[in-house]
């Protein structure tokens, strides 16, 4: 008797630890999921393009699911001269940049990361 007492002591709340983080795991996982069912999700941010607006450049796209954009900007000779990270919802979303910080005529280029998806792309300023 006093054997299964200890027992009950000891597995019990190891248990309920296990029960807890494997509780706590799905709901991670379900978060992250990129399935529903037997169903496959895409999981892709979809770029919609650029707007060159009077004192903003617009990028626009898509996400399947809320998360983290990072954008990365690069002058004509690759070189990294702007990084951010945005967290969006699901759904239409774009990132406003000052035109002012760009050069006229000179050719830029972007990744937006999502996830494990990455967008590259090019953009030139006329003002």
């Amino acid at each position: 008797m006093n054997l299964n007492r200890r027992i009950v002591k000891t597995i019990l709340p190891a248990f309920g630890l296990f029960i807890l983080l494997l509780l706590a795991g799905n709901q991670s996982v379900q978060a992250q999921s990129l399935s529903e069912g037997s169903r496959v999700v895409d999981s892709k941010i979809a770029f919609k393009g650029y707007d060159i607006k009077e004192s903003v450049v617009e990028l626009n796209y898509e996400l399947p699911y809320s998360g983290i954009v990072e954008i990365r900007l690069f002058n004509d000779m690759g070189e990294k001269i702007w990084q951010s990270q945005y967290i969006n919802s699901y759904g239409e979303n774009r990132i406003l940049l000052k035109k002012s910080a760009f050069h006229p005529g000179d050719s830029y280029s972007y990744t937006l990361n999502y996830k494990q998806d990455i967008v590259k792309g090019e953009l030139v300023v006329d003002y």
